[in-house]
């Protein structure tokens, strides 16, 4: 455990932020595209933001073996009670902000928490192909979240959906590179794991591949943006040894195009 560290920054650590963000980009980026009235975007935000940082840190409860394995520092938060009470303070709050959205827009978050609970409590994460689909389709029950809090499922929105969930599987692939020899050593079962970086790889071109598709195909314009970063991060991938780097710019181009949404 790390004692050299400020409680501040312990919390921090514990709850995702970074992931957080990620969520809460991609629901705004569902809510932008389906219309939605600029007076419900700060709740869309702040509630996919805090569901997801309550699945994600609630997580870390049950990966302290894998954190070890990688040589990661334990967070305090992870081993005591506190870190229980943050994860469900997050939780309830985010389910209330969602409740006031509609029951649908609720379900949906609703839904990602279930399947946050099997990955984690369940062992999904501990299964190829299960592992990576689910935090897929958990991103994806994000990004209809946004969608359905502001309006009805259109054919180019359903393209984008696709491409949501063609990126955040290449990324999960992506982040289980980053961390092969501690997955090997705790069990964990994942492409890069079981078959070497080299045969992971191909699946991560292929998932971004797709998603590539799915945004022309969308034919929203300011979608084009997300192209030139899912071929950096593709070629990322394949020339250098940090798959973290390819990860961090798939990460900065799904915020970016969610920003740059608002003001189509």
């Amino acid at each position: 455990m790390r004692k050299n560290r400020l409680p501040l920054s312990e919390i921090l650590g514990y709850l995702r932020i970074k992931i957080g963000l990620s969520a809460a980009a991609i629901s705004v980026l569902g809510y932008t595209l389906a219309g939605g009235a600029p007076a419900q975007l700060p709740t869309v935000f702040l509630s996919a933001f805090l569901f997801i940082i309550s699945i994600y840190s609630f997580n870390t409860h049950t990966d302290t073996v894998e954190d070890y394995a990688n040589r990661r520092g334990i967070n305090s938060y992870a081993t005591s009670k506190s870190g229980v009470l943050v994860s469900a303070a997050c939780a309830i709050a985010a389910a209330c902000m969602a409740g006031a959205l509609g029951m649908l827009p609720l379900l949906l978050l609703l839904g990602g928490g279930a399947i946050g609970f099997m990955y984690s409590v369940l062992g999904w994460k501990r299964i190829l192909h299960l592992k990576n689909m689910s935090i897929a389709v958990g991103f994806l029950l994000d990004f209809l979240y946004g969608v359905f809090s502001g309006g009805p499922l259109s054919t180019a929105v359903a393209a984008v959906a696709i491409a949501v969930f063609a990126i955040i599987f290449g990324m999960s692939v992506l982040a289980d590179m980053r961390d092969v020899h501690g997955d090997r050593l705790a069990g964990v079962r994942t492409y890069a794991a079981l078959f070497g970086i080299g045969r992971a790889r191909p699946v991560v071109a292929l998932s971004f591949a797709v998603a590539g598709i799915m945004v022309i195909a969308s034919n929203v314009p300011f979608l084009l943006w997300l192209v030139p970063f899912l071929a950096a991060s593709t070629l990322v991938a394949y020339a250098s040894s940090d798959s973290g780097l390819a990860h961090h710019y798939m990460r900065v181009g799904i915020i970016l195009v969610s920003v740059i949404g608002l003001f189509r």
